[in-house]
């Protein structure tokens, strides 16, 4: 995708926020939050009512791609420490980071941060030899519109929203980084609270993929110094890089313990590179699973439009 095809989308955000907004209440202007009740969570209008903070201790394991299209699986387990912060402007969720600039109960926009994971080259044959991924760090402005909000008895919610982000990509080994272009990703999610005497929430998302030529380069072109037999050159371009749709699942097992579980499908028919010979698959998949352990949050709640 070259620069020039970055207007498109910033013209997409821009006329997303003219269509969709409304002038938020002033935060000064809003009740100060509540103590937290004895229940998880509280219903309050069209908000939750959540902890401020959170933390406690996750164990997952991740089965995924290498890269977009590869046959060649990253096999992951974790056993981490995680940290939720629910704040006006700030908030620090779901492995990211967003700063709020508007919120209301029909549009939210902010700017955010996101992240993908690394991969050797050594453990995707197609790549042997070549330099290895690093992680992906991701940063700019998404715009996320409630298309439908619906309560049901038994304080069940559904919601569908569509979203755009556009942000710049930079990898990074912890050591050095370097900017990787822009990548444009709309989103399409449904949610459902509620389930399981309200002990359960469900997913569901469909999401495509562009990105500008420098990182599609950095993950399917085949230099000259890499050219092997097996391995043509090849000089990538930017545009298409797919479509996913995933599933989520998450289940309260008590007060303390939670299980989650993710499945992901992943379809490049149409890709920009699909002739890369590092391109190797049209449908890849992926899961993840874990379990949580909250330790500790605060007394203090913050209502919150959704999450």
């Amino acid at each position: 995708m070259k620069k020039s095809a970055l207007l498109p989308a910033l013209s997409l955000l821009i006329v997303g926020c003219l269509l969709v907004y409304r002038p938020a209440v002033a935060q000064d202007q809003q009740p100060a939050a509540p103590e937290l009740p004895e229940t998880p969570e509280t219903q309050v209008d069209s908000g939750i009512s959540l902890p401020r903070w959170e933390f406690g201790l996750a164990a997952a394991a991740l089965s995924a791609p290498a890269y977009p299209s590869s046959a060649s699986r990253s096999e992951r387990q974790f056993l981490v420490p995680w940290f939720v912060y629910r704040g006006d402007k700030v908030r620090l969720q779901d492995g990211g980071a967003k700063l709020i600039a508007l919120e209301n109960d029909r549009v939210t926009i902010d700017v955010s941060v996101a992240g993908s994971l690394n991969a050797n080259s050594q453990d995707a044959p197609l790549r042997n030899g070549m330099p290895d991924l690093d992680y992906l760090l991701e940063i700019g402005p998404k715009v996320d519109v409630r298309l439908f909000d619906q309560m049901l008895a038994g304080g069940q919610r559904r919601m569908v929203s569509w979203s755009t982000a556009l942000r710049a990509a930079i990898s990074t080994d912890f050591q050095s980084a370097k900017s990787r272009g822009a990548v444009l990703g709309t989103q399409l999610r449904y949610r459902h609270r509620g389930l399981a005497n309200d002990k359960a929430r469900f997913s569901a998302s469909l999401t495509s993929t562009w990105a500008e030529e420098s990182l599609l380069d950095y993950i399917y072109q085949v230099d000259d110094a890499f050219v092997l037999p097996e391995r043509a050159a090849y000089d990538a371009s930017g545009g298409y890089v797919g479509t996913s749709l995933s599933f989520g699942f998450f289940r309260e097992l008590n007060k303390q313990w939670s299980a989650y579980l993710g499945l992901s499908g992943s379809i490049h028919n149409g890709a920009a590179n699909r002739n890369s010979p590092l391109f190797e698959r049209d449908n890849t998949f992926s899961i993840f699973g874990g379990v949580s352990w909250e330790i500790e949050r605060s007394r203090q709640s913050i209502v919150v439009l959704d999450e």
